[in-house]
């Protein structure tokens, strides 16, 4: 799947049909033995879907554009999200979490590895808030999370002097 890509990201229509097909359907016999037409008509599906070379994940793709996480703040419904390795230039999934090493408040009461696994609505608000005070120029807002977000800046969030 994604290691054709060139720049290594994923194509999310892409690994939609691999999925389907891979898990859907049928390519060995009732005890187990490959069907060599089965698996010669998947593959010959594969090719001509890697022959359209659709585009990467454009959540992806954009942030890694503009800086990687580091620069975005997102807001999304999305657990996971795939960056790159500024030191390797390798594309990894990771699941999206609380800022650490100095960027962003941690939560009251709350320790660095728990704000690690915090959920995404935790993440979010703090991907809000490191917008808010300009730790983070760029926003990207989904549909998914736009409920109740304001990206505004609030005094509130800003520094004191």
């Amino acid at each position: 799947g994604s290691t054709r890509f060139a720049d290594g990201f994923a194509s999310g229509p892409e690994l939609t049909v691999e999925q389907l097909l891979d898990k859907h359907f049928p390519s060995k016999n009732a005890i187990g033995e490959p069907l060599q037409w089965a698996v010669d008509a998947i593959q010959g599906f594969k090719s001509r879907l890697y022959a359209l070379k659709l585009p990467p994940n454009p959540i992806d793709d954009l942030i890694d554009r503009l800086g990687g996480p580091e620069a975005v703040a997102e807001m999304s419904g999305r657990s996971s999200r795939h960056t790159r390795d500024p030191v390797t230039g390798e594309v990894r999934s990771q699941p999206r979490r609380a800022p650490t090493k100095g960027r962003g408040r941690q939560p009251t009461g709350s320790s660095s590895s728990s704000a690690e696994v915090a959920g995404v609505d935790s993440v979010n608000n703090l991907e809000n808030r490191a917008f808010q005070r300009g730790e983070k120029f760029i926003a990207i807002i989904t549909e998914a999370a736009s409920a109740g977000i304001s990206l505004h800046s609030d005094r509130r969030e800003m520094p004191a002097d």
